[in-house]
Protein backbone atom coordinates (compact mmCIF):
# COMPACT_ATOMS: atom_id res chain seq x y z
CA UNK A 1 0.00 0.00 0.00
CA UNK A 2 1.24 3.50 -0.80
CA UNK A 3 2.52 5.30 2.35
CA UNK A 4 0.04 8.15 1.83
CA UNK A 5 -2.92 5.75 1.71
CA UNK A 6 -1.67 3.79 4.75
CA UNK A 7 -1.16 7.01 6.70
CA UNK A 8 -4.74 7.95 5.89
CA UNK A 9 -5.97 4.68 7.43
CA UNK A 10 -3.76 5.21 10.50
CA UNK A 11 -5.16 8.71 10.97
CA UNK A 12 -8.72 7.36 10.83
CA UNK A 13 -7.92 4.60 13.34
CA UNK A 14 -6.38 6.98 15.84
CA UNK A 15 -8.60 10.04 15.36
CA UNK A 16 -11.04 9.14 18.15
CA UNK A 17 -8.19 8.91 20.66
CA UNK A 18 -6.33 12.06 19.59
CA UNK A 19 -9.32 14.36 20.04
CA UNK A 20 -9.41 17.78 18.41
CA UNK A 21 -5.63 18.11 18.39
CA UNK A 22 -5.85 21.39 20.30
CA UNK A 23 -3.31 21.14 23.17
CA UNK A 24 -5.40 23.47 25.33
CA UNK A 25 -8.52 21.32 25.10
CA UNK A 26 -8.46 18.16 27.22
CA UNK A 27 -10.46 15.99 24.83
CA UNK A 28 -8.00 13.22 23.98
CA UNK A 29 -9.58 9.83 24.70
CA UNK A 30 -8.08 7.39 27.17
CA UNK A 31 -7.76 4.04 25.35
CA UNK A 32 -8.90 1.97 28.34
CA UNK A 33 -11.78 4.35 29.06
CA UNK A 34 -12.94 4.15 25.45
CA UNK A 35 -13.09 0.35 25.37
CA UNK A 36 -14.69 0.16 28.82
CA UNK A 37 -17.38 2.67 27.86
CA UNK A 38 -18.09 1.04 24.51
CA UNK A 39 -17.85 -2.66 25.33
CA UNK A 40 -17.92 -3.44 29.06
CA UNK A 41 -21.68 -3.98 28.91
CA UNK A 42 -21.58 -5.66 25.49
CA UNK A 43 -18.31 -7.56 25.08
CA UNK A 44 -19.89 -9.83 22.45
CA UNK A 45 -20.08 -6.82 20.15
CA UNK A 46 -16.30 -6.33 20.33
CA UNK A 47 -15.71 -10.05 19.78
CA UNK A 48 -18.04 -10.03 16.77
CA UNK A 49 -16.13 -7.13 15.23
CA UNK A 50 -12.81 -8.96 15.63
CA UNK A 51 -14.28 -12.22 14.34
CA UNK A 52 -15.49 -10.31 11.29
CA UNK A 53 -11.93 -9.21 10.60
CA UNK A 54 -10.80 -12.84 11.04
CA UNK A 55 -13.32 -14.06 8.47
CA UNK A 56 -12.20 -11.43 5.98
CA UNK A 57 -8.51 -12.27 6.53
CA UNK A 58 -9.21 -15.96 5.91
CA UNK A 59 -11.02 -15.11 2.69
CA UNK A 60 -7.79 -13.59 1.40
CA UNK A 61 -5.52 -16.22 3.05
CA UNK A 62 -7.43 -19.52 2.91
CA UNK A 63 -4.36 -21.56 3.94
CA UNK A 64 -3.76 -19.53 7.10
CA UNK A 65 -5.30 -21.28 10.12
CA UNK A 66 -4.76 -19.81 13.60
CA UNK A 67 -4.27 -22.37 16.37
CA UNK A 68 -5.30 -21.08 19.78
CA UNK A 69 -4.99 -22.62 23.23
CA UNK A 70 -8.64 -22.88 24.27
CA UNK A 71 -8.34 -24.27 27.81
CA UNK A 72 -6.61 -23.18 31.01
CA UNK A 73 -3.33 -25.15 31.27
CA UNK A 74 -2.67 -27.42 34.24
CA UNK A 75 0.64 -26.35 35.83
CA UNK A 76 2.65 -26.75 39.00
CA UNK A 77 3.67 -23.62 40.89
CA UNK A 78 6.45 -21.71 39.02
CA UNK A 79 5.93 -23.86 35.90
CA UNK A 80 5.65 -21.91 32.63
CA UNK A 81 3.41 -22.62 29.67
CA UNK A 82 3.64 -21.07 26.19
CA UNK A 83 0.58 -20.89 23.98
CA UNK A 84 -1.31 -18.85 21.40
CA UNK A 85 -4.42 -16.80 22.10
CA UNK A 86 -7.11 -14.97 20.19
CA UNK A 87 -7.45 -11.22 20.83
CA UNK A 88 -10.87 -11.79 22.42
CA UNK A 89 -9.29 -13.96 25.11
CA UNK A 90 -7.47 -10.89 26.47
CA UNK A 91 -9.26 -8.49 28.83
CA UNK A 92 -9.49 -4.79 28.02
CA UNK A 93 -10.28 -3.01 31.32
CA UNK A 94 -7.67 -1.68 33.72
CA UNK A 95 -8.62 -4.52 36.05
CA UNK A 96 -7.14 -6.87 33.43
CA UNK A 97 -3.64 -5.45 33.95
CA UNK A 98 -1.52 -5.78 37.07
CA UNK A 99 -0.18 -2.24 36.67
CA UNK A 100 -3.47 -0.62 35.75
CA UNK A 101 -4.39 1.22 32.58
CA UNK A 102 -2.01 1.66 29.67
CA UNK A 103 -0.72 5.08 28.65
CA UNK A 104 -2.52 6.26 25.54
CA UNK A 105 0.58 8.00 24.14
CA UNK A 106 2.54 4.71 24.22
CA UNK A 107 -0.42 2.68 22.98
CA UNK A 108 -0.87 4.85 19.88
CA UNK A 109 2.85 4.68 19.17
CA UNK A 110 2.79 0.88 19.28
CA UNK A 111 -0.37 0.85 17.14
CA UNK A 112 1.50 2.71 14.40
CA UNK A 113 4.47 0.37 14.80
CA UNK A 114 2.27 -2.72 14.35
CA UNK A 115 0.66 -1.30 11.24
CA UNK A 116 4.10 -0.57 9.83
CA UNK A 117 5.94 -3.79 10.76
CA UNK A 118 3.34 -6.24 12.19
CA UNK A 119 3.60 -7.69 15.72
CA UNK A 120 6.19 -10.41 16.21
CA UNK A 121 4.78 -12.11 19.30
CA UNK A 122 7.09 -15.08 18.70
CA UNK A 123 10.00 -12.87 19.74
CA UNK A 124 8.08 -10.65 22.14
CA UNK A 125 5.22 -12.68 23.67
CA UNK A 126 2.65 -11.36 26.10
CA UNK A 127 2.93 -12.42 29.73
CA UNK A 128 -0.48 -13.25 31.13
CA UNK A 129 -2.32 -14.70 34.10
CA UNK A 130 -5.73 -16.29 34.42
CA UNK A 131 -8.39 -14.84 36.73
CA UNK A 132 -8.61 -16.08 40.29
CA UNK A 133 -10.49 -19.35 40.44
CA UNK A 134 -9.87 -20.38 36.82
CA UNK A 135 -9.75 -24.18 36.84
CA UNK A 136 -7.23 -26.14 34.73
CA UNK A 137 -8.86 -27.78 31.74
CA UNK A 138 -11.82 -25.38 31.60
CA UNK A 139 -12.43 -23.22 28.54
CA UNK A 140 -10.76 -19.81 28.50
CA UNK A 141 -13.57 -17.29 28.83
CA UNK A 142 -13.79 -14.33 26.48
CA UNK A 143 -11.88 -11.25 27.68
CA UNK A 144 -10.72 -13.03 30.83
CA UNK A 145 -6.93 -13.14 30.51
CA UNK A 146 -5.09 -10.71 32.80
CA UNK A 147 -1.90 -9.00 31.62
CA UNK A 148 1.30 -9.28 33.63
CA UNK A 149 3.34 -7.69 30.82
CA UNK A 150 2.03 -6.56 27.45
CA UNK A 151 -1.21 -4.71 28.15
CA UNK A 152 -0.18 -1.82 25.88
CA UNK A 153 0.47 -4.23 22.99
CA UNK A 154 -2.84 -5.97 23.67
CA UNK A 155 -4.77 -2.69 23.59
CA UNK A 156 -2.96 -1.59 20.41
CA UNK A 157 -4.17 -4.87 18.87
CA UNK A 158 -7.74 -4.03 19.82
CA UNK A 159 -7.47 -0.50 18.45
CA UNK A 160 -6.44 -1.91 15.07
CA UNK A 161 -8.93 -4.78 14.86
CA UNK A 162 -11.91 -2.76 16.09
CA UNK A 163 -10.94 0.18 13.89
CA UNK A 164 -10.49 -1.93 10.75
CA UNK A 165 -13.87 -3.56 11.34
CA UNK A 166 -15.62 -0.21 11.71
CA UNK A 167 -13.87 1.44 8.76
CA UNK A 168 -15.12 -1.22 6.32
CA UNK A 169 -12.08 -0.85 4.04
CA UNK A 170 -12.14 -1.67 0.37
CA UNK A 171 -10.32 -4.80 -0.82
CA UNK A 172 -7.46 -2.67 -2.16
CA UNK A 173 -7.07 -1.04 1.27
CA UNK A 174 -7.58 -4.25 3.28
CA UNK A 175 -5.26 -6.72 1.51
CA UNK A 176 -1.95 -4.95 2.34
CA UNK A 177 -2.93 -5.06 6.02
CA UNK A 178 -3.49 -8.84 6.09
CA UNK A 179 0.01 -9.76 7.45
CA UNK A 180 -0.44 -7.27 10.30
CA UNK A 181 -3.93 -8.54 11.07
CA UNK A 182 -2.77 -12.16 11.08
CA UNK A 183 -0.12 -11.29 13.66
CA UNK A 184 -2.83 -9.76 15.89
CA UNK A 185 -5.42 -12.50 15.50
CA UNK A 186 -3.09 -15.16 16.88
CA UNK A 187 -0.62 -13.95 19.53
CA UNK A 188 1.91 -15.89 21.54
CA UNK A 189 1.83 -15.67 25.32
CA UNK A 190 3.63 -17.05 28.35
CA UNK A 191 1.92 -18.04 31.56
CA UNK A 192 3.68 -18.91 34.80
CA UNK A 193 1.61 -20.15 37.73
CA UNK A 194 2.60 -18.21 40.85
CA UNK A 195 2.03 -19.18 44.45
CA UNK A 196 -0.06 -16.08 45.22
CA UNK A 197 -1.59 -12.97 43.71
CA UNK A 198 1.00 -10.85 45.50
CA UNK A 199 3.85 -12.75 43.90
CA UNK A 200 2.17 -12.44 40.49
CA UNK A 201 1.96 -8.66 40.83
CA UNK A 202 5.53 -8.28 42.02
CA UNK A 203 6.89 -10.49 39.27
CA UNK A 204 4.86 -8.47 36.77
CA UNK A 205 6.57 -5.27 37.90
CA UNK A 206 10.03 -6.85 37.98
CA UNK A 207 9.53 -8.41 34.56
CA UNK A 208 8.65 -5.00 33.15
CA UNK A 209 11.70 -3.45 34.81
CA UNK A 210 13.85 -6.18 33.25
CA UNK A 211 12.77 -5.61 29.62
CA UNK A 212 15.48 -3.25 28.40
CA UNK A 213 13.75 -2.35 25.12
CA UNK A 214 10.45 -1.59 26.87
CA UNK A 215 9.28 1.62 28.52
CA UNK A 216 9.82 1.45 32.29
CA UNK A 217 6.53 1.75 34.20
CA UNK A 218 6.11 5.31 35.39
CA UNK A 219 5.44 6.22 39.00
CA UNK A 220 1.67 6.44 38.39
CA UNK A 221 1.60 2.81 37.27
CA UNK A 222 3.83 1.70 40.14
CA UNK A 223 1.54 3.62 42.53
CA UNK A 224 -1.43 1.73 41.10
CA UNK A 225 0.39 -1.55 41.72
CA UNK A 226 1.26 -0.59 45.31
CA UNK A 227 -2.23 0.77 46.07
CA UNK A 228 -3.97 -2.33 44.75
CA UNK A 229 -1.67 -4.74 46.59
CA UNK A 230 -2.09 -2.87 49.88
CA UNK A 231 -5.87 -2.86 49.45
CA UNK A 232 -5.92 -6.61 48.93
CA UNK A 233 -4.43 -7.14 52.40
CA UNK A 234 -6.69 -4.52 54.02
CA UNK A 235 -4.12 -1.72 54.27
CA UNK A 236 -4.45 1.96 53.39
CA UNK A 237 -2.34 3.82 50.82
CA UNK A 238 -0.51 5.82 53.53
CA UNK A 239 3.10 7.00 53.77
CA UNK A 240 4.00 4.47 56.46
CA UNK A 241 2.48 1.56 54.54
CA UNK A 242 4.12 2.71 51.31
CA UNK A 243 7.53 2.82 53.03
CA UNK A 244 7.01 -0.70 54.37
CA UNK A 245 5.87 -1.97 50.96
CA UNK A 246 8.83 -0.50 49.05
CA UNK A 247 11.31 -1.78 51.65
CA UNK A 248 9.79 -5.26 51.53
CA UNK A 249 9.58 -5.24 47.72
CA UNK A 250 13.20 -4.19 47.25
CA UNK A 251 14.54 -6.59 49.88
CA UNK A 252 12.44 -9.44 48.48
CA UNK A 253 14.45 -9.50 45.27
CA UNK A 254 17.59 -11.51 45.96
CA UNK A 255 19.58 -10.60 42.82
CA UNK A 256 20.25 -7.08 44.07
CA UNK A 257 20.06 -5.57 40.57
CA UNK A 258 19.19 -1.92 41.24
CA UNK A 259 17.28 -1.49 37.99
CA UNK A 260 14.79 -4.18 39.05
CA UNK A 261 13.90 -2.30 42.24
CA UNK A 262 11.69 0.69 42.95
CA UNK A 263 14.15 3.57 42.82
CA UNK A 264 14.46 6.41 45.33
CA UNK A 265 13.06 8.83 42.73
CA UNK A 266 10.04 6.60 42.12
CA UNK A 267 9.52 6.16 45.87
CA UNK A 268 9.45 9.94 46.36
CA UNK A 269 6.82 10.36 43.65
CA UNK A 270 4.65 7.52 44.98
CA UNK A 271 4.67 9.11 48.45
CA UNK A 272 3.97 12.55 47.00
CA UNK A 273 0.98 11.21 45.07
CA UNK A 274 -0.38 9.61 48.23
CA UNK A 275 -0.76 13.10 49.72
CA UNK A 276 -2.30 14.79 46.71
CA UNK A 277 -5.96 15.50 45.96
CA UNK A 278 -8.12 13.66 43.46
CA UNK A 279 -7.87 16.72 41.18
CA UNK A 280 -4.06 16.53 41.24
CA UNK A 281 -4.21 12.83 40.33
CA UNK A 282 -6.69 13.50 37.53
CA UNK A 283 -4.58 16.31 36.05
CA UNK A 284 -1.28 14.43 36.08
CA UNK A 285 -2.85 11.17 34.90
CA UNK A 286 -4.46 12.85 31.88
CA UNK A 287 -1.26 14.74 31.06
CA UNK A 288 0.78 11.53 31.13
CA UNK A 289 -1.82 9.86 28.92
CA UNK A 290 -1.19 12.47 26.23
CA UNK A 291 2.54 13.11 26.69
CA UNK A 292 5.44 10.85 27.61
CA UNK A 293 6.59 11.87 31.09
CA UNK A 294 10.11 12.76 29.88
CA UNK A 295 8.61 14.97 27.15
CA UNK A 296 5.88 16.52 29.27
CA UNK A 297 5.27 19.69 31.26
CA UNK A 298 6.11 17.78 34.44
CA UNK A 299 9.08 15.42 34.07
CA UNK A 300 9.40 12.89 36.87
CA UNK A 301 12.28 14.77 38.47
CA UNK A 302 10.04 17.82 38.96
CA UNK A 303 7.55 15.69 40.90
CA UNK A 304 10.28 13.93 42.85
CA UNK A 305 11.77 17.24 44.01
CA UNK A 306 8.46 18.89 44.85
CA UNK A 307 8.26 17.69 48.44
CA UNK A 308 11.82 18.70 49.34
CA UNK A 309 12.17 21.94 47.38
CA UNK A 310 9.09 23.28 45.56
CA UNK A 311 6.58 22.96 48.40
CA UNK A 312 8.95 24.20 51.13
CA UNK A 313 8.61 27.68 52.57
CA UNK A 314 11.45 29.79 51.09
CA UNK A 315 14.27 30.90 53.37
CA UNK A 316 13.53 34.33 54.76
CA UNK A 317 9.78 33.75 54.59
CA UNK A 318 9.27 31.46 57.56
CA UNK A 319 7.63 34.01 59.85
CA UNK A 320 4.68 36.35 59.70
CA UNK A 321 2.31 36.64 56.76
CA UNK A 322 4.76 35.12 54.27
CA UNK A 323 4.90 31.92 56.29
CA UNK A 324 1.12 31.69 55.88
CA UNK A 325 1.29 32.52 52.18
CA UNK A 326 3.88 29.85 51.37
CA UNK A 327 2.61 27.21 53.77
CA UNK A 328 1.68 24.09 51.83
CA UNK A 329 -1.98 23.51 51.00
CA UNK A 330 -3.67 21.08 48.63
CA UNK A 331 -5.24 23.87 46.60
CA UNK A 332 -1.85 25.52 46.04
CA UNK A 333 -0.41 22.25 44.71
CA UNK A 334 -3.42 21.81 42.42
CA UNK A 335 -3.03 25.33 41.00
CA UNK A 336 0.72 24.76 40.56
CA UNK A 337 0.25 21.59 38.52
CA UNK A 338 -2.52 23.19 36.47
CA UNK A 339 -0.28 26.19 35.75
CA UNK A 340 2.64 23.98 34.57
CA UNK A 341 0.36 22.02 32.25
CA UNK A 342 -1.45 25.11 30.94
CA UNK A 343 1.74 26.99 30.05
CA UNK A 344 3.13 23.89 28.32
CA UNK A 345 -0.03 23.45 26.24
CA UNK A 346 -0.17 27.15 25.34
CA UNK A 347 3.43 27.17 24.09
CA UNK A 348 2.82 24.08 21.97
CA UNK A 349 -0.30 25.68 20.51
CA UNK A 350 1.66 28.83 19.66
CA UNK A 351 4.24 26.71 17.83
CA UNK A 352 1.47 24.96 15.88
CA UNK A 353 -0.01 28.33 14.92
CA UNK A 354 3.38 29.23 13.42
CA UNK A 355 3.17 26.02 11.35
CA UNK A 356 5.96 24.44 13.41
CA UNK A 357 5.90 20.82 14.51
CA UNK A 358 7.09 20.69 18.15
CA UNK A 359 9.94 18.21 18.64
CA UNK A 360 9.26 17.25 22.24
CA UNK A 361 11.86 14.50 22.28
CA UNK A 362 14.63 17.08 21.88
CA UNK A 363 13.15 20.44 22.83
CA UNK A 364 10.43 19.71 25.41
CA UNK A 365 12.25 21.87 28.00
CA UNK A 366 11.66 24.98 25.87
CA UNK A 367 7.88 24.51 26.28
CA UNK A 368 7.98 24.09 30.07
CA UNK A 369 7.78 26.65 32.85
CA UNK A 370 11.43 27.58 33.37
CA UNK A 371 11.26 27.71 37.18
CA UNK A 372 8.66 25.36 38.77
CA UNK A 373 9.58 26.58 42.27
CA UNK A 374 8.89 30.22 41.40
CA UNK A 375 5.69 29.11 39.71
CA UNK A 376 4.56 27.44 42.94
CA UNK A 377 5.31 30.60 44.94
CA UNK A 378 3.18 32.60 42.49
CA UNK A 379 0.34 30.12 42.92
CA UNK A 380 0.65 30.42 46.70
CA UNK A 381 0.24 34.20 46.50
CA UNK A 382 -2.74 33.85 44.16
CA UNK A 383 -4.53 31.31 46.34
CA UNK A 384 -3.85 33.28 49.52
CA UNK A 385 -5.18 36.62 48.27
CA UNK A 386 -7.87 35.63 45.81
CA UNK A 387 -11.44 36.61 46.81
Amino acid sequence: MAPKKKNGIVDKLLAKFRGSGDPEIADAKDVCAYFEEEYSSQPRKLKALMEGVLVRVQQHSPTWKPTWQLTVPNLAVDETFEGWCAPWHLGFTQEHAFRGKTKTVHCLEITMSFLDKTYDSQQCPLSIAFPHGAQPGTNIADFSMVHAVGFTRSMACKIILEGIALLQLSTAEFVPLVPCLQSLLCMKYKYTLRASGQESRRMSLRSKFAISESVRPDAMQISHNVKRELAQVGKEFTLSEIDKYIKDYNEDYSSGVEGYKISDLEAKIIKLLAKMTKLFWTLIEYHYQVYKSAESAVPLMTLAQAEETTFKVPDGSKEGVFAQIYEFADQKADFWLSYLVTVFARKIKEALRRKQKPNLRTFSSSFRVSDPNLAYNMCCIYVHFRP
